[in-house]
C-alpha cells in the first residue's frame, strides 16, 4: 500500500480522483487537502508516496508546494495537474523534480497508465532501497563485531568514516525483537537528521547520525531517545550518545558506549554527600566489588580531608563493609577486632587504604569464583537457547541482580549474556539450514526467536544474505562438491 496526498480547492476534483483511484483497484491510502497551506501541514506530520496537486490555488499554488515538499522529502513522486493556460507555469516544476503533468479534464486511460508508472517507479526505487539498507547495515554489523585489534577494510573505512554520532539503548529485555521490532519505522519522529539503524541484539540498539544534528548536545540527544523511547513504548532503557572521531575512532566509540550503559548504579560525588550505605552493602553481598569500588570512591570524594571529627558516621559504615567483605572472602573477623582498626584510622588516607585492601582481598576470592560461575550460565544458556529467556530470568536463576550478571559475564566472556544467547542461537539456525529442511518461520522458533521477521533480519545483517539464500549456497556447495568427487 502507498500514500497519496490530493490537493485541490475543488471538491469536484478531487472527488474524480478518488473515484478513478477505486475503478482501477490502485493501491493507494488517500489522503485531501482544500490547498497548499493545509497540504504542507499535513506533510509535515507524516510521510506521502506521492503527491497530486493542482497548481491555481489560494494561499500556496501547485509549484510552490511541489518545492517546499520536495526540498523536505527528497524522495516524494509529485504529479501536477492543471488546465492547458496553466503549463507555461508547470514547465518550472521541472527543476524541483515533478514526475509527471495531467492535463484537466484528466483523461481515465492516462491517469490510469501515469498512476501505474508512477506506483511500479516507487516499487523498484524501495527494492533498490532495500537492498542498499541491507548492505548497510550489514557492513555496519562487520566494523562492530570484528576485533578491536583487526584492521578495518577500506570499503568499511570509507563506510563508517562518514558517521559523526553514535547512540546506544541498552534494555534489560528483548525490546527489540518483541515491542521495538518497528522501532526503526519510528525514528524519524525524534531524530533531528537522517540516521541508519541497527538491532545488533534483542535488547541493544545503535542509531548512527552524520554531523549536523541540528546542534544537540550528545548528551542532550541521548536523554531526548530515552524519553522517546518510555513515552512511546513504556519501556525505560539505558542510553548514551558519543562523537565518533573518524573511521579509526568507530568501533572505540562502541566500546565506550558499552563501557557507560555496562556500569550500575553510581553515586556522584556532592558537596555534602553521605556514605550510599544500602548500595554498597547490596553490591557487597552481590560480590560486585567494582561498583562497590566506585560508590565508596564517589563518597569519599564528598568527605573533606579537616573534617575527621564529623565523619564518624563514615567510619561505622566502613566497619560494616569490611565485615560484608571478610564474611565473602570467607575469613569472617571478630567486629571488635575490625572496629579497633577502623577507629585507630587518624586520617581519611588511612580509612581508604584499610578498605581497599579489603576489597583487593574480597576481589581475589571472588576472581576464583566468578569463572565457574560464568560456565554454569554458558552451559545454561546452551540447553536452554530455544527457551524466552532474558538477563532478568538468568539473574533470577542464578541469584545475581541482572547489571552484576551482565558485568560479570562480559568481563570473563568479552560479551554479555543476550549476545552469548544471540550468537549461540544464529549458531543452530546455521546448522538447521544446512542440514534440514525446515522453513524459516519453524526454524526462527526452533532457536527461541519469537518473531520470525525479526530472525530474518537479524540473519541478514549478520551473513549478509537471507536464511533463504544462505540455504541455497550451502545447497550449491554441496552439489559442486559431490559432482567434483
Amino acid at each position: 500500500m502507498y500514500s497519496l496526498l490530493i490537493v485541490d480547492d475543488c471538491p469536484a476534483e478531487i472527488e474524480c480522483i478518488l473515484f478513478l483511484i477505486r475503478r482501477y483497484d490502485l493501491a493507494l491510502e488517500t489522503v485531501t487537502a482544500r490547498d497548499g497551506r493545509e497540504a504542507y501541514a499535513l506533510l509535515t506530520q507524516r510521510r506521502f508516496d506521492i503527491l497530486f496537486t493542482d497548481i491555481k490555488m489560494p494561499l500556496m499554488d501547485g509549484v510552490s508546494l511541489a518545492g517546499h515538499a520536495r526540498a523536505r522529502y527528497p524522495d516524494l513522486r509529485v504529479i501536477l495537474f492543471s488546465g492547458y493556460n496553466d503549463f507555461v507555469d508547470a514547465r518550472k516544476a521541472i527543476s524541483i523534480g515533478v514526475t509527471e503533468y495531467l492535463m484537466k479534464p484528466v483523461d481515465p486511460e492516462e491517469f490510469r497508465r501515469t498512476m501505474e508508472a508512477t506506483l511500479d517507479m516507487i516499487a523498484a526505487d524501495r527494492a533498490r532501497d532495500r537492498e542498499a539498507l541491507f548492505v548497510r547495515r550489514h557492513l555496519l554489523y562487520l566494523a562492530l563485531s570484528r576485533d578491536a585489534e583487526s584492521i578495518p577494510s577500506a570499503q568499511e573505512r570509507a563506510f563508517v568514516g562518514e558517521y559523526g554520532l553514535m547512540l546506544l539503548l541498552e534494555f534489560q529485555t528483548d525490546f527489540f525483537a518483541g515491542d521495538g521490532e518497528n522501532f526503526e519505522l519510528v525514528l524519524h519522529r525524534f531524530m533531528p537528521g537522517p540516521c541508519d539503524f541497527i538491532s545488533l541484539y534483542p535488547e541493544q540498539g545503535l542509531i548512527l547520525l552524520r554531523r549536523p544534528c541540528g546542534g544537540e548536545s550528545p548528551e542532550a540527544l541521548a536523554e531526548a531517545a530515552r524519553r522517546f523511547v518510555q513515552n512511546t513504548y513504556g519501556h525505560d532503557c539505558a542510553a548514551a550518545c558519543e562523537v565518533i572521531d573518524g573511521a579509526d575512532d568507530f568501533l572505540p566509540a562502541y566500546r565506550r558506549l558499552e563501557a557507560r550503559t555496562d556500569r550500575g548504579t553510581v553515586i556522584l560525588p556532592g558537596k555534602d554527600v553521605e556514605f550510599p550505605m544500602e548500595q554498597m552493602l547490596d553490591a557487597a553481598r552481590q560480590g560486585d566489588i567494582l561498583l562497590l569500588r566506585d560508590n565508596f570512591d564517589a563518597a569519599f570524594t564528598g568527605l573533606r580531608v579537616d573534617n575527621m571529627p564529623s565523619s564518624l558516621y563514615a567510619k561505622f559504615c566502613v566497619t560494616q563493609l569490611i565485615s560484608e567483605l571478610l564474611r565473602l572472602k570467607g575469613n569472617p573477623s571478630r567486629e571488635s577486632d575490625i572496629v579497633e582498626r577502623v577507629f585507630a584510622c587518624a586520617n581519611l588516607d588511612a580509612l581508604k587504604a584499610l578498605v581497599y585492601d579489603a576489597l583487593r582481598a574480597a576481589q581475589e576470592r571472588a576472581d576464583a569464583l566468578s569463572n565457574q560461575k560464568i560456565e554454569a550460565i554458558k552451559r545454561y544458556i546452551c540447553q536452554h537457547f530455544s527457551e524466552d529467556i532474558g538477563l532478568e530470568d538468568l539473574a533470577r536463576t542464578f541469584y545475581f541482580s541482572p547489571n552484576y550478571l551482565c558485568r560479570l559475564f562480559k568481563h570473563e566472556t568479552g560479551c554479555t549474556p543476550g549476545k552469548f544467547l544471540n550468537d549461540y542461537r544464529m549458531k543452530k539456525a546455521q546448522e538447521l539450514l544446512e542440514g534440514s529442511q525446515m522453513k524459516v518461520s519453524r526454524i526462527s522458533q526452533a532457536v527461541g526467536f519469537k518473531s520470525s521477521s525479526y530472525f530474518c533480519q537479524r540473519f541478514r545483517d549478520r551473513f549478509g544474505v537471507s536464511p533463504e539464500l544462505y540455504r541455497q549456497g550451502i545447497l550449491r556447495m554441496q552439489d559442486a562438491q559431490e559432482g567434483q568427487a
